[in-house]
């Protein structure tokens, strides 16, 4: 690790390696990010990534709470919609006016 004397640097170096190192953070952090792909899922693999039973992903699926896709005589699911599906729950605390 370098040692750097600040009183040795000018305020705009200072600012340059400041934006520099921030700028390699946030490149390496969006680069760690998987892209969200149109994966079709089977039906064990869905239920382990919503983390549901697979008898709970088929209720889902026959209430269209997930919306499967028949190939062949397999079911699948895309990986974008079972995320969509996903709703977040309002606390009970703020609903009451």
């Amino acid at each position: 690790m370098k040692k750097i004397f600040l009183n040795e640097m000018s305020e705009e170096e200072l600012k340059s390696m400041i934006e520099n190192s921030v700028v390699a953070a946030f490149l390496k952090l969006k680069s760690q990010e998987e892209p969200k792909t149109d994966k079709l899922l089977s039906r064990q693999e869905a239920a382990v990534f919503i983390d549901v039973s697979l008898p709970t992903l088929n209720e889902y699926t026959k209430s269209g709470k997930v919306k499967g896709y028949r190939l062949g005589g397999k079911i699948k699911y895309k990986e974008l919609e079972l995320l969509e599906a996903i709703n977040a729950i309002e606390p009970l605390k703020y609903r009451r006016g």
